[in-house]
């Protein structure tokens, strides 16, 4: 043979063998576990949360966890999402504890107005171990798992027309969670309560199906609120608060140790997006009123009344539901010890 013949069968045995390699560990290279992780909103502290628990979690796993980010509602609208967390064909998602009154009726507690007086306030409770694992533990006999809890920051309401009184909300239609507190308390200052997902309330603004939304400003400048609802009442009545949650059919799944990872990395960020959440807030402040928006805080007798309503709101809502007690107390008093 010559020596042109014995390079090239040495060549070819050489790209033979590396071909075999490359077959053989290929497979190492692709996760050992996906997570869809879903959230209706975009651009705000839940979609930050998501890139951020992807970052980290994608780094302690070593790559066996690939995490899929779908903000605004790519996934479908919560309900469905929730449904296939409980089936396990979707892994994750965060969304504010309300959003999870379908899964427990409890989860809408945190709203419960007269609970939290500041962001620092809902922090320093929610934080309290009792507290923490009562609340996301409360739908794992309907198969989720909460791994977060986070301050949204206080309820706030966008109106297509300028509100400056209780009088000027009388007959609005604003867009609401799904929570009893919320509609109540709603109703209770002379507007109409419209539960509405968040992925059409920018066409019902825009189509006058409803003249406002109650939420929080984080939401408002992210979906660009004040191009069609410039007005901002700052009622601050309630805390909206975020619960980030997986589905336990996958957690169960996982190996002990990945277990571990993803509980531990979604208690890990909560301290670094609240500090990053109080900065928001004043950032999301100064943007509304550059780009034109209104900000208005009700005043006087009227601020009065709009807390006599919704303490009357809340008291109902405790005494007709007992079984909200222990939730509520574990919540009121956490942090004081």
């Amino acid at each position: 043979m010559t020596s042109t013949g014995r390079f090239r069968r040495q060549f070819l045995g050489i790209m033979g063998a590396a071909a075999l390699t490359m077959t053989w560990v290929a497979p190492g290279l692709a996760a050992d576990f996906t997570m869809k992780f879903s959230t209706p909103t975009i651009n705000d502290l839940q979609h930050e949360w998501m890139k951020r628990y992807k970052e980290e979690l994608e780094k302690r796993s070593g790559g066996r966890i690939e995490v899929q980010l779908y903000p605004a509602s790519q996934l479908g609208p919560v309900n469905t999402v929730l449904e296939g967390m409980q089936l396990g064909t979707i892994e994750g998602t965060i969304n504010p504890s309300e959003f999870y009154v379908g899964v427990d009726p409890r989860f809408q507690v945190p709203a419960v107005p007269g609970l939290f007086d500041s962001m620092e306030d809902a922090r320093k409770k929610l934080n309290d171990p009792k507290a923490r694992e009562n609340l996301l533990n409360l739908g794992a006999d309907k198969g989720i798992i909460g791994i977060s809890l986070l301050v949204y920051g206080p309820q706030v309401i966008a109106t297509r027309k300028d509100v400056k009184t209780l009088a000027d909300l009388a007959g609005q239609r604003l867009r609401v969670l799904a929570s009893e507190t919320e509609t109540g308390t709603i109703t209770a200052l002379g507007a109409s309560a419209v539960p509405m997902p968040l992925n059409e309330v920018s066409a019902a603004l825009q189509q006058g199906v409803i003249d406002g939304v109650s939420s929080v400003l984080d939401v408002f400048v992210s979906l660009r609120t004040n191009e069609v609802a410039p007005h901002l009442l700052r009622t601050e009545l309630w805390y909206l608060n975020t619960i980030a949650s997986v589905s336990k059919a996958w957690l169960d799944s996982l190996p002990e140790d990945l277990q571990k990872m993803v509980i531990e990395t979604g208690k890990d960020l909560e301290q670094p997006m609240f500090e990053r959440q109080l900065e928001r807030d004043k950032a999301n402040r100064e943007t509304w009123a550059a780009k034109g928006g209104t900000s208005v805080e009700l005043q006087g007798a009227d601020e009065e009344k709009a807390q006599a309503a919704a303490a009357g709101v809340a008291k109902a809502f405790l005494d007709a539901h007992p079984e909200m007690k222990e939730t509520y107390d574990l919540i009121k008093n956490g942090g004081s010890n």
